[in-house]
């Protein structure tokens, strides 16, 4: 098995997030040109795409909190329970609509 040094994954990750923030930007540009049809047209898109996903995404949530608990170690924030880490779902459906 290969080992990898600290110095060399933090640099990784640093890389990864400036291409992260690259592309970002990338599509900022593309996003601001476009008409509110297509905004949210790319909207609805995402949407049914997580819901479509909603059982894979839950499920690697699953595994991710397993893997945290079985390492004992401390969230950024300091000890969380489960609680802390699990999150509720919602699913909002609508078309514009503003809450008043």
């Amino acid at each position: 098995m290969k080992t990898v040094s600290r110095q060399s994954f933090d640099a990784s990750i640093a890389v990864y997030m400036t291409q992260i923030g690259e592309r970002a930007r990338a599509a900022a540009h593309v996003v601001g040109q476009a008409g509110s049809a297509q905004k949210d047209a790319a909207l609805h898109a995402i949407a049914q795409s997580i819901h479509e996903q909603s059982q894979a995404i839950l499920a690697a949530n699953s595994e991710d909190l397993k893997a945290g608990a079985s390492t004992d170690k401390l969230h950024a924030r300091g000890p969380v329970g489960l609680e802390g880490l699990t999150s509720q779902k919602f699913i909002v459906i609508g078309d514009g609509q503003v809450r008043k």
